[in-house]
């Protein structure tokens, strides 16, 4: 049974209430749950893209939710203050790993002459992940792999809690469309 618009608005603001409450009580996750809800069903919510933004530890997820306001409302002050200091502690951070060997390991940069974006290039310009969750994830990939288990991007990417179901599903539907439009036609 299908929400119709007004049930999904509906929908929408109960979650915004929900993860307002939680915020205020302590409850960061649970918080952070219901914003990431609202993103699903609202995909550029500027409250919900704000809140992600906020409650987030990792400073790349931040901005990546705070370059998705941006692009829809360039003149939002709030959120452009908060880019510019995730874009400052991305810095920061990008400047720390720079010589890091595990992370080093951990690339898996995608080929730039392919037309088709990888699965984790994608969730990431979507701003459902982080690149370094990607790669956390694809380094995982690799070491089940050397295991003898062949697991999906995707599944591991689900199972660590970095994506839902709903974007994996709406990821796939995108490449499997994306490929269909450029080797199909």
């Amino acid at each position: 049974m299908s929400l119709d618009v007004a049930g999904i608005k509906a929908s929408i603001n109960q979650l915004l209430v929900n993860g307002v409450t939680e915020s205020r009580q302590g409850n960061k996750e649970a918080a952070l749950k219901s914003f990431k809800q609202v993103l699903t069903l609202d995909f550029n919510n500027e409250v919900a893209l704000l809140w992600c933004a906020t409650l987030t530890s990792d400073p790349f997820e931040a901005r990546n939710y705070l370059k998705r306001l941006l692009a829809n409302n360039p003149h939002h002050e709030m959120a452009r203050t908060y880019y510019e200091l995730a874009e400052r502690r991305c810095a920061e951070l990008d400047n720390l790993l720079s010589g890091s060997s595990l992370l080093k390991q951990w690339r898996n940069d995608a080929d730039d002459t392919s037309s088709i974006p990888r699965l984790g290039q994608y969730c990431v310009q979507r701003g459902f992940v982080t690149e370094l969750q990607v790669k956390a994830a694809v380094h995982y990939q690799e070491y089940l792999r050397q295991q003898g288990h062949n697991e999906k991007l995707g599944d591991i990417m689900v199972s660590f809690g970095y994506i839902d179901q709903p974007q994996l599903k709406i990821a796939l539907d995108f490449l499997h469309t994306e490929y269909n439009n450029r080797f199909n036609d």
